[in-house]
């Protein structure tokens, strides 16, 4: 064999161990993106995320074989109603940062120590300078705080 002919199989067989490497990282990488997927739906599941609301025979726990309760809805509901507070109390503290510090004090003052004011007007000017209807139920318990 002549040294040219050498070099070319030499090359070849690099080649052939680099996309043997290529193919075990690739091989790695679809098996660790099909155990985070089945992590997802799992999680998915565990959340009671409905696939399907209308004539689908499960629409919900696809990865898994858990019936629908009363219990599973009552937690949901109740997983939804805090994920509402806490977009309600995140919203509060944009809001509240917005303000300036006089408006703080007014608003503390009115509502928390004197009471004169109804709370309601308080709330209804913030809400009109900075946010959303959704933010004043959270400026209303911390009155009642």
């Amino acid at each position: 064999m002549q040294e040219s002919e050498h070099d070319t199989i030499a090359h070849l067989r690099q080649q052939v161990l680099d996309l043997e490497s290529k193919l075990s990282e690739l091989k790695h990488q679809i098996r660790f993106k099909d155990e985070t997927l089945q992590q997802k739906n799992l999680a998915l599941d565990a959340y009671h995320h409905v696939w399907c609301s209308g004539g689908c025979e499960s629409g919900i726990h696809r990865y898994h074989d858990t019936p629908l309760t009363e219990e599973i809805v009552k937690e949901a509901e109740i997983n939804t109603r805090r994920l509402r507070e806490k977009f309600n109390n995140l919203s509060f503290k944009v809001a509240w940062a917005k303000l300036p510090s006089e408006e703080k004090s007014k608003i503390d003052h009115e509502c928390f120590v004197a009471k004169t004011r109804d709370w309601q007007d308080a709330a209804r000017e913030v809400r009109e300078r900075y946010v959303d209807s959704a933010t004043v139920n959270v400026l209303e318990r911390k009155r009642q705080a």
